[in-house]
């Protein structure tokens, strides 16, 4: 008797368990037709939960709920009605719609705030000078033997670093002496290297100049915010005199 008791307790039970599992399923899915607020629709679905509860029958399946309840789209139109379902769909789309591309702009927005803000590398900008006389003066240029006098340019190569604030910080500029026989060849004979500091807890690392055929180029290092920034900078002249 004990055991007939408790099967068919265990049986209520698992009958029980199905009827809300349907119950939920089809809330469910009135809930994902109806196009309005999520409060609102918690207030629907609430409603709904206790007529089904209320009801003088047990509604098991989800035949006797749709036939005793509605279906979804009955449902919906029973709350909104018919002319409001589709122009409160389509506003709904608008607003999912709307809400993506503004969270899409945020994160982008996002982004490149975490970039300048935290990236240490800043910005450099470059600009060449040389002497507007041409030619400014001759040099010899070439080996012992194959001397060759030559026009020659002067002329300057300057890289500014502006920070994540946009201050400018430091420059580096490499000036060089070249001799040109035009459109033949061109050769580097002086170079030299200047720092200059903007702001008053930068300081010099190191600074130096070299020549490298028909260029001149100068490297230097700074600290700066906790940081060590390098940077060299190359100055060529052609063979037609044209700085680079």
């Amino acid at each position: 008797m004990i055991i007939k008791l408790e099967h068919e307790r265990k049986k209520r039970a698992e009958i029980e368990k199905a009827r809300k599992k349907t119950v939920r399923r089809y809330l469910w899915d009135i809930g994902a037709s109806l196009p309005c607020s999520p409060w609102h629709k918690r207030a629907i679905l609430t409603d709904l939960k206790c007529l089904i509860n209320s009801h003088p029958y047990m509604l098991h399946s989800r035949t006797q709920l749709e036939e005793e309840i509605g279906t979804p789209e009955t449902i919906v139109q029973t709350y909104i009605g018919d002319d409001a379902v589709p122009i409160l769909r389509r506003s709904l789309r608008q607003r999912r719609l709307s809400y993506s591309v503004a969270g899409i702009l945020l994160l982008l927005l996002a982004l490149i705030l975490t970039l300048i803000l935290v990236s240490p590398s800043g910005r450099y900008t470059e600009q060449i000078f040389w002497d507007t006389q041409d030619p400014l003066e001759t040099i010899t240029i070439g080996a012992p033997g194959t001397e060759e006098l030559v026009s020659a340019r002067r002329g300057s190569k300057t890289v500014t670093y502006y920070d994540r604030l946009n201050t400018k910080v430091w420059s580096i500029t490499v000036t060089g002496l070249f001799g040109y026989s035009y459109g033949n060849v061109s050769e580097a004979v002086e170079s030299a290297c200047e720092v200059t500091l903007y702001e008053d807890d930068a300081a010099l690392v190191r600074k130096e100049s070299f020549l490298a055929g028909d260029a001149v180029r100068a490297e230097g290092t700074v600290e700066y915010d906790g940081l060590t920034l390098l940077k060299d900078v190359t100055l060529t002249c052609d063979q037609y005199g044209k700085l680079s």
